[in-house]
């Protein structure tokens, strides 16, 4: 088994060399670093790494020298629970999340009262990493709040993260003011005001957020994702006159961004434009063409204007990008009834249950296996399926990247921050 294992990460450590590789050949730093970060996780002496950029390579290999003398020490006495904390350490600066996770799980076991800030902070964001919000929470809510912890306001936005998806928003909004006074070292307290703005948006303080929005539009006119999310809050959130107002101000100043056409798309089907709303599709559909939500809302403006063959064929298309949309798989049985092809409405809605699991499907088949309807009309498509709001995609990257952990906590006298890629602001000029 651990020939398969290493023969696994071997193969995955020899993609993403050649991904650097390809990435300095395009003269693409950010994607070029990123590859090499994953390489150096699999092996820190990886010597192609080495050569492309010697100075990351030195520092995972100096960590890998300190996993080395750890190694060796298990070896001789695997009790030592403080070896197991600093092995947890060097493999979550390489990235390394899982064995990060047993080395600290197994120091637990060799001392369960241990309660140092440093291993609390970083086991949360293992938690955190792989989506067990209640996991996180409950290890960082005894970390004192003090200021003097070097990586409390990265601790403390992780954790106003985790509040707002477990919807506790009034603690979430609490860390997050108290996080713009002094963000991570990675962010502004403007990056944290937009992850503030989404909390009011799904909170229901919609003229809050829509304020808050505006003002960082106001300071930061260029950024395309900004325009995204205002423009998306408008179309989901503000009564028409108002959506209509800023998508139309948004489309004038972006008229070639696909996102911001679907969007106005969108809003112009909610309206009853639907040749507006073909126009926009059309423009955005050279990138959108692998986008099952794209699909599917192409399939809704198919069968408002009648169509039932374009829009079956629509919402097939989505299922061949993404399987699992079930709403997708109840609109192309729903469509097959109308058509009175009965049989093939009762095999796509089992075909749907089948790959989804939706108990909506089986109640679809049986009905119309009993001789009455599927379904009565077109399933309203979840739309995070087109489109995910800016500030979570940001909040969910940077949940997944790994804690703070400096040189000193491995014994060694680096600065290691140079292995740690964190997602790009989307507040920085993008126009």
């Amino acid at each position: 088994m651990n020939t398969k294992l290493d023969q696994c990460c071997h193969s995955f450590e020899e993609v993403f060399s050649k991904a650097a590789e390809i990435a300095k050949l395009m003269g693409n730093k950010e994607c070029c670093k990123l590859s090499a970060n994953r390489a150096l996780s699999y092996n820190p002496t990886n010597a192609k790494i080495k050569t492309m950029n010697p100075y990351l390579s030195n520092i995972a290999t100096t960590v890998s020298v300190i996993m080395n003398t750890r190694f060796q020490i298990v070896k001789e006495n695997g009790n030592l629970y403080q070896n197991w904390i600093t092995l947890g350490h060097c493999y979550l600066i390489l990235g390394d999340f899982p064995n990060a996770y047993a080395s600290y799980a197994y120091s637990f076991e060799l001392h369960p009262e241990n309660n140092d800030p440093l291993l609390a902070y970083a086991y949360g964001v293992i938690f955190q990493h792989f989506g067990y919000v209640q996991r996180s929470l409950q290890s960082w809510s005894n970390i004192p709040s003090n200021g003097s912890i070097y990586f409390e306001p990265d601790l403390r936005f992780r954790q106003a993260i985790s509040f707002r998806n477990n919807q506790q928003f009034d603690e979430a909004l609490r860390l997050f003011n108290k996080v713009s006074e002094k963000p991570p070292t990675t962010l502004t307290a403007d990056d944290v005001l937009f992850q503030i703005a989404y909390t009011h948006q799904i909170r229901g303080d919609r003229e809050l957020a829509k304020t808050i929005y505006f003002s960082l539009l106001k300071k930061h006119p260029n950024s395309i994702p900004l325009h995204q999310q205002y423009a998306w809050f408008a179309y989901r959130y503000l009564d028409c006159q108002d959506a209509e107002a800023i998508i139309d101000s948004t489309l004038q100043r972006y008229p070639q961004d696909p996102i911001i056409n679907v969007i106005g798309g969108l809003f112009s089907m909610l309206i009853n434009k639907t040749d507006r709303a073909y126009n926009l599709y059309k423009s955005s559909h050279p990138y959108t063409v692998e986008n099952a939500g794209f699909w599917c809302a192409l399939g809704e403006l198919y069968y408002k204007n009648e169509q039932l063959k374009d829009s079956q064929s629509s919402f097939k298309r989505a299922l061949q990008i993404c399987y699992d949309i079930p709403e997708a798989w109840l609109n192309v049985g729903f469509i097959a009834e109308q058509q009175n092809n009965i049989e093939e409405a009762i095999t796509l809605y089992q075909s749907g249950l089948e790959y989804t699991g939706s108990p909506l499907l089986n109640e679809a088949a049986n009905n119309v296996k009993n001789g009455r309807k599927g379904v009565t009309q077109l399933a309203k498509l979840n739309e995070e399926r087109i489109f995910i709001d800016i500030p979570k995609q940001f909040a969910n990257e940077y949940g997944s990247c790994p804690p703070f952990i400096q040189g000193s906590d491995i014994g060694a006298n680096i600065d290691v921050t140079p292995l740690y890629i964190f997602p790009k602001s989307p507040l920085e000029d993008s126009a």
